[in-house]
């Protein structure tokens, strides 16, 4: 590649760039690993040709070597791929790429230790950590073996990475380039990195997360800190949908964390910075981790004790108080202005009742706590006070499936209390809303009811306000 000895034109070098990826990354051929070009291009990429390049250039080639030593040859049999062999070069290259990085490692202890060495090293970190990205994020979706060979080759920088991280805390610049590596990291390599590394990590994410550090992370105004906390919370999202019996022991913790550490310091705030991020995980949490709350039949009969009993038949609930404070903020939230994040829940409550039947577990197993129907009285309460008028049809959508579950109560006592509770109206008021509630059940004609309901009780209150004080109401 002669682009890295003579000077040449920026769109060149790039276009070349592109182009040795693209070939070595489609093609694959055989014949390329051992080259006489391709071996001269490693040596030269060692000894630091393509450090005067622009760093996009330069990872382009990092990652087209790393790419022909990590994926597999096309129309080559297993024992013909020559992987140790590669493993072993690709370790090299990492090493040849990183040296200063590796450095850093072997003087760790020091770097805790001296403020003037932390601050030094903070280029070489950034330089380091995005070449890292680079290389994982390029064989995300390759086969098994290409993610193990992966692995082992950064198996050291992975570690010192995490070992960074306590280390900038407190120094976003570093912490959400360190973060954005891990994010990548466990999308792609969770697996190949195992178990117990993952335990250890996530244990570390929670040792360095107090809710001191997530308070002033997230209410100092820094942007960068606030990308920081969104991405753990996107980590231990992936940890969540992974299906492994092992990775299924960290929901408590990550439940605890999401709702008893980050939601109160977000809950209050109007700005939807951490909040998208925080529901999108607890929407996971009751997605893939539906069995944590409600337990299979077999599970549900020992946990009521007596197989015989009919009212085994009944939806039994685990963990209550966790569920409860996670429909808590999901009800919450729906009181708060923010669109974004209100249209979001709403689609999250939807698909964990079409997926999971949530509504009639809800009005099944907390009956008592009437979560159902105060989510409907938020919801309407939100109609009535035009809140909301661009999520209209969806919030009425969603009012309808979770009546359907019991028209019966919806129409006689929720209705009563909800007109009980409706300030601005007389009584005679009350009762000509409730009478003129039909009782249709079905889509179109409930949500024409609804709508019309609703705007009655708007025009009573807006008649009842303007007019003098001892006039006789309508």
């Amino acid at each position: 590649m002669p682009v890295l000895g003579k000077q040449i034109p920026d769109k060149i070098v790039m276009s070349a760039s592109h182009t040795l990826l693209t070939t070595i990354t489609t093609v694959r051929a055989t014949f390329l690993y051992q080259s006489p070009p391709i071996n001269k291009l490693f040596h030269e990429v060692a000894n630091g040709s393509c450090n005067k390049l622009e760093e996009q250039a330069q990872r382009l080639i990092y990652k087209a070597l790393s790419n022909l030593l990590l994926l597999p040859w096309p129309n080559t049999p297993e024992a013909e791929q020559k992987w140790e062999a590669r493993s072993q070069s690709h370790a090299a290259f990492v090493k040849s790429l990183l040296g200063e990085f590796f450095t850093l490692q072997d003087n760790f202890s020091k770097l805790q230790t001296d403020p003037g060495l932390a601050e030094r090293a903070k280029p070489v970190i950034h330089r380091a950590i995005v070449v890292l990205q680079e290389l994982v994020e390029s064989i995300r979706d390759e086969v098994v073996k290409s993610r193990e060979l992966c692995n082992a080759s950064l198996a050291s920088c992975i570690n010192f990475s995490f070992q960074l991280f306590p280390v900038y805390i407190n120094q976003p610049d570093v912490s959400e380039t360190l973060m954005s590596f891990f994010l990548t990291l466990f999308s792609a390599l969770r697996r190949q990195i195992g178990v117990q590394t993952v335990g250890q990590t996530v244990q570390g994410f929670l040792t360095v997360f107090t809710t001191e550090q997530l308070q002033a992370t997230i209410l100092s105004g820094n942007a960068a800190g606030v990308r920081v906390v969104e991405k753990f919370i996107q980590i231990l999202e992936l940890i969540i949908d992974e299906p492994g019996k092992s990775f299924k022991a960290f929901t408590p913790s990550i439940i605890v964390l999401a709702v008893e550490q980050i939601y109160p310091i977000v809950s209050q705030r109007e700005s939807p910075e951490v909040k998208e991020a925080l529901f999108h995980l607890l929407h996971h949490i009751l997605s893939k981790r539906h069995r944590y709350f409600f337990p299979s039949p077999v599970i549900a009969s020992m946990l009521v004790g007596d197989e015989s009993n009919e009212n085994n038949s009944l939806i039994t609930i685990s963990h209550k108080p966790q569920f409860l404070a996670i429909m808590t903020a999901f009800g919450q939230s729906f009181l708060q202005s923010d669109i974004t994040v209100f249209r979001q829940n709403l689609l999250a409550l939807e698909d964990l009742n079409n997926k999971q039947k949530l509504y009639s577990k809800l009005h099944g197993t907390l009956r008592e706590e009437g979560v159902l129907f105060q989510f409907i009285n938020v919801l309407i309460q939100t109609l009535v006070n035009k809140s909301h008028d661009l999520l209209q049809e969806e919030i009425c959508q969603v009012v309808y499936n979770m009546s359907t579950v019991d028209w019966g109560f919806f129409y006689s006592s929720f209705l009563t209390q909800f007109l009980q509770n409706a300030g601005g109206t007389t009584n005679d008021q009350k009762n000509s809303l409730y009478q003129s509630f039909r009782r249709d059940q079905d889509l179109p004609s409930f949500v024409a009811n609804l709508e019309r309901f609703v705007n009655d009780l708007r025009y009573y209150r807006l008649c009842n306000v303007s007019l003098p004080d001892g006039t006789v109401q309508f």
